[in-house]
């Protein structure tokens, strides 16, 4: 089990006051833990963390503080009347994730990530310090959520808050130093991971702080506070944009991440004035406080972008998707091979190509690139307009945006149908066939995580074997590309 007691400010103890005050703002609250463990131990420790999805708890941890700020906030612009029905399902959103991420850490969720129920006795009693404080939060969220809300419902919002930032960012601390694989995150990605998270927390802090003096309830404290998180959020962004040696702090670790870095700092240019034109004002208009909601949602999305491409591009990786994606497949995706429609369409398929020879799959691998390079032509309509192509379009659109493909190949390696045409008529070759195809073994083929090609989404790809009901045969592949991002 890994412990350490290094406190972010050992690292950088001989550096200057300045930047160890600096580092200091910026990761209030957060402990590296460092490789001193035996090399048999470190095995141990690198085990467990992949077992028990060491990774995946802290990102939930992390999780708890972001999602406990933004349930706050809403229920602060509900109080007011502002933007009633969209803050509503801010906060309806925020309670059931909260509630989903702490019974994870609690209990498991191979749908989270976390295959097992937390034993560490320190994170035990952290949990139940937050589901103490968090009971009377829950019910007051609830409340609020009816047609009449009453004020005191806010109030202990507002009032409880506090606690459980602390209370949170308390556990988050736990878990990473129970949790944290020596070989997993080097120091300068863990500092980067943790300011990215507390930028989200700032987010949703500065709404609302807002909103409170948006109602005229903020008291000098309260505006002092809110001038300081501006200050944080910009200082902090500016660190991860462009490194901070001094502290630890390296510049973005690759091009789709400094890609995102620079769309934040464009995002925060917008909101900044925004921001601290609030400052001294002691009451905000409906549209005022529309405004400030929007640009808070609008940095929060791109930090949490932030996070998750640090996470998925650091060594490791792999623990964090595997256990909740090898979860979906078994309790969602396999049913989805067994629709009637989708066995009759292989059936008929590989019935149409039997005897299919290498010529001839060359032939009409050919014929498809020139076909979707087209955009029309016989085979392409054959594929795309089929009933079985529609019903994986439906599948896809009813995903929440979690798949971003679905592709049926017989046993031939011959597609189909698919929810959109791919660059491959014929997968012969391909991981994702060929793992499952070729084996006699009842694979689920992951495939590591990559970037979408033209695009800034991190996707993996999932393929399933399909069988026939009656003979138990196995007559094709189902494959989906997933949106990992949508998982965190």
């Amino acid at each position: 089990m890994m412990k350490r007691d290094a406190g972010i400010l050992g690292p950088f103890a001989t550096r200057s006051i300045k930047a160890t005050l600096l580092c200091s703002a910026l990761v209030v609250g957060f402990t590296f833990v460092g490789p001193t463990l035996s090399s048999g131990k470190m095995s141990q420790a690198m085990a467990q963390g992949l077992e028990e999805g060491g990774r995946a708890r802290i990102n939930a941890a992390e999780q708890l503080a972001i999602l406990g700020q933004k349930l706050a906030a809403a229920a602060c612009s509900i109080d007011l009347g502002y933007n009633v029905a969209e803050e509503k399902e801010v906060l309806r959103d925020a309670h059931d994730d909260f509630i989903r991420m702490l019974d994870a850490l609690e209990f498991g969720n191979q749908r989270v990530g976390i295959p097992t129920p937390e034993t560490y006795r320190k994170a035990k009693i952290a949990l139940n310090d937050i589901r103490t404080l968090w009971g009377p939060m829950d019910k007051a969220a609830m409340a609020m959520l009816d047609d009449n809300p009453a004020p005191e419902h806010a109030k202990l919002i507002a009032q409880t808050n506090q606690q459980l930032l602390k209370d949170t960012e308390k556990l988050a601390s736990i878990i990473l130093n129970e949790y944290a694989n020596p070989f997993d995150l080097v120091l300068a990605d863990a500092l980067a991971i943790n300011i990215a998270e507390r930028q989200e927390i700032f987010s949703q802090k500065l709404k609302r702080e807002a909103c409170e003096i948006a109602g005229g309830h903020a008291d000098n404290a309260i505006k002092a506070d809110f001038v300081l998180t501006i200050g944080l959020f910009e200082k902090s962004l500016v660190a991860l944009r462009d490194g901070f040696p001094d502290a630890g702090i390296r510049p973005p670790p690759n091009d789709e991440i400094r890609y995102q870095l620079d769309r934040a700092w464009e995002e925060w240019k917008i909101a900044q004035p925004v921001f601290a034109s609030i400052t001294d004002k002691n009451h905000l208009s409906e549209e005022e406080m529309k405004q400030v909601s929007t640009l808070s949602e609008v940095l929060d999305k791109r930090m949490h972008t932030i996070v998750v491409e640090y996470l998925l591009t650091a060594p490791g990786a792999s623990d964090l998707i595997d256990i909740p994606l090898t979860a979906y497949a078994e309790a969602v995706l396999m049913e989805w091979t067994t629709t009637p429609q989708i066995v009759d369409a292989l059936r008929s398929h590989n019935s149409e190509n039997q005897g299919v020879n290498m010529d001839t799959l060359q032939l009409l691998q050919a014929q498809w690139v020139s076909e979707t390079a087209d955009q029309a032509g016989p085979l392409l309509d054959k594929v795309t307009a089929n009933p079985a192509s529609d019903l994986l379009k439906s599948k896809k659109n009813q995903s929440a945006d979690m798949i971003t493909e679905i592709v049926l190949i017989d046993r031939n390696g011959i597609v189909v149908a698919e929810s959109e045409p791919t660059p491959h008529y014929v997968h012969v070759g391909e991981p994702r066939w060929d793992s499952v195809a070729t084996t006699n073994a009842d694979n689920i083929y992951i495939s590591g995580v990559h970037l979408e090609e033209g695009g800034h989404v991190y996707q993996a790809e999932v393929a399933l074997p399909v069988y026939d009901p009656d003979s138990g045969d196995r007559i094709g592949v189902m494959a989906f590309g997933i949106n990992v991002q949508s998982m965190f």
